[in-house]
């Protein structure tokens, strides 16, 4: 498999402006290393301008950020959010107030 070091570069931007809006207490779930490595290689030419109006899954990025995004939440935020809020309220809280309807699916 071929990586693209461009993509990578700026899926890495788009994480780092992502992650940067999380809380402190959220922030120091991720290992230091990891938060290094993504600012080290994120493009710096490339502007990821995140969407305040828009839940987390509305906004636009590339699929590659959206995997690693994933991946950093179910390794290490997803233990904290779980313990933070009760469970019926856990899509609200990550994703906004989105969810559909379980009446609608019908």
């Amino acid at each position: 498999m071929k990586i693209d070091r461009k993509e990578y570069a700026v899926a890495f931007m788009q994480l780092n402006v992502i992650l940067g809006n999380l809380s402190e207490e959220e922030r120091k779930s991720i290992p230091s290393y990891i938060l290094k490595e993504i600012k080290r290689y994120k493009s710096n030419t490339y502007k990821y301008k995140y969407d305040y109006s828009r839940p987390l899954v509305e906004q636009k990025m590339l699929p590659l950020t959206q995997y690693l995004l994933v991946y950093i939440y179910e390794k290490y935020l997803r233990k904290n959010t779980m313990n933070n809020i009760k469970d019926d309220e856990n899509f609200e809280k990550i994703f906004g107030d989105n969810k559909i309807e379980e009446d609608s699916a019908s």
